[in-house]
């Protein structure tokens, strides 16, 4: 039986619209951090350079953020920066920047200042992950898509992080390969991939999903449109893709604003050696040379959890379930202990829990954690608009040592579940939980065709095309 989509409430749409624009109109205005300048001076660059020259300009010789005396606001109107040549040269992948680069092409058509069309565009992005909510497996969810909405609100909104961007292609390929088309869904994993480096850590996971248990050399045809993507690119951006790439990897602090292990390792050092300033932690960025110990065991617990859940994975029957699962715990293992984490690192388990809780109803709380865990880690360090608190963040000692440690717990925890007492998944895909919602048809169907999942697909039809 092909199910059919459930009827629009109307009145629950209007709703929903308004919320957004509510949500939209109070912080559009707001600066966000620091990385808001880069953004304005790549799209300046890209007037002066064009943009097809702008990636090797940044990557080679730098853009800086811009100097702090500068006047970012006049009144109510943001000044553009004029590109300031000779500072950081980027780690970002080409793709990112080139959004921002077609950004200032965008803000000169339609006479908007760089600022508006940055927010602008990082609220498309916004709503465009939310509609891939909206309409997962071709139902109409529209709670679902403007939870995602919402969840995205800290990151992408209120401090004008361009997250977003990267999010909408790897939630595009998810979508794709719970219908089955697994070259597309490829194709749009590699894309997020040039956009942010994060979901590189996600690719032997990718490969696993795609691949059925007893595969074939035919089964590893949809791998070819991801390495299609990325030889295109390094066509045209050559190495300045592996310069940035080695760059964004060698990166020499053991946390960056990451509420994780190595924040506590940081709030131990600062203790012992007395640099605490109020109870305040005043070194967050702690050099990871002068801790190898710590360097190595922090990583080598992060690979750890990582290789098990990938081999969990492996043994797994590889549903879109076990495979969100499976991300979510490895990533964690990624944030919770590997160096460098940074405040926004964990973006993609929170809203990938969403999901979760959408697939396995017993997850809601997991997923409301999760999310917590990362707008939390942020909000901190940054506030509503990327400005910071004026109070104190202290509670006898540093508040951010509280929530690393809640943070760490926790997710030990959700990693014993995982791989300890197993999680007792209840989907929402499960017939016998009176909720019809995801019902699986038992018909063959052509793949693509909406309300059918992978699993159900690959079931029904054991030869289903690549594409």
């Amino acid at each position: 039986m092909k199910p059919v989509s459930a009827p629009m409430d109307w009145r629950q749409i209007a709703v929903i619209v308004i919320v957004i624009l509510s949500v939209e109109i109070a912080f559009l205005n707001t600066p966000g951090v620091g990385d808001r300048n880069r953004w304005l001076l790549y799209m300046d660059l890209a007037r002066t350079h064009g943009i097809r020259s702008l990636y090797s300009t940044v990557v080679n010789l730098g853009v800086g953020n811009g100097s702090p005396a500068l006047n970012l606001f006049k009144g109510d109107h943001f000044r553009s920066l004029h590109a300031v040549m000779g500072g950081v040269q980027t780690d970002y992948p080409p793709l990112g920047i080139m959004i921002l680069g077609a950004a200032s092409k965008i803000a000169d058509r339609l006479s908007l200042t760089d600022f508006i069309t940055v927010k602008l565009l990082i609220s498309a992005f916004m709503l465009a992950c939310a509609g891939i909510a909206a309409v997962w497996r071709g139902r109409w969810h529209p709670v679902f898509g403007l939870a995602v909405f919402m969840a995205l609100v800290p990151n992408g909104l209120m401090l004008s992080y361009i997250d977003p961007f990267f999010l909408f292609f790897f939630l595009l390929a998810l979508f794709l390969f719970d219908r089955g088309s697994r070259a597309w869904g490829v194709a749009a994993y590699a894309v997020a991939c040039l956009v942010k480096w994060q979901p590189i850590i996600l690719g032997p996971f990718v490969v696993l999903f795609v691949l059925p248990r007893k595969f074939k050399v035919l089964d590893c045809l949809p791998l070819l449109s991801g390495i299609a993507v990325v030889l295109i690119a390094y066509a045209i951006f050559g190495n300045d893709m592996i310069r940035a790439f080695l760059r964004g990897t060698g990166e020499d602090h053991l946390s960056s604003l990451g509420l994780n292990l190595n924040w506590l390792y940081t709030a131990y050092v600062e203790f012992k050696t007395h640099t605490l300033r109020d109870g305040a932690l005043v070194d967050s960025l702690l050099g990871i040379s002068h801790h190898p110990l710590v360097k190595y065991g922090s990583r080598s617990l992060a690979y750890l959890v990582y290789a098990a859940a990938l081999f969990k994975f492996y043994r797994s029957n590889r549903t879109t379930l076990a495979f969100v699962e499976a991300s979510i715990i490895a990533f964690l293992g990624y944030g919770m202990f590997y160096t460098n984490v940074h405040e926004n690192h964990l973006l993609l388990v929170a809203i990938m829990a969403l999901f979760w809780a959408f697939l396995d109803r017993a997850r809601l709380l997991d997923a409301v954690m999760l999310t917590l865990m990362l707008n939390l880690n942020m909000y901190i360090f940054f506030g509503a608009d990327g400005n910071g608190f004026d109070f104190s963040r202290t509670l006898g000692v540093d508040v951010t040592i509280y929530m690393a440690l809640l943070n760490v717990v926790y997710s030990i925890w959700l990693m014993l579940q995982y791989f300890v007492f197993g999680f007792g998944s209840r989907s929402l895909a499960n017939p016998a939980d009176g909720d019809k919602l995801n019902e699986r048809s038992t018909e063959p169907i052509a793949p693509g065709s909406i309300g059918i999942d992978r699993e159900s697909q690959s079931a029904c039809n054991p030869h289903t095309p690549f594409l």
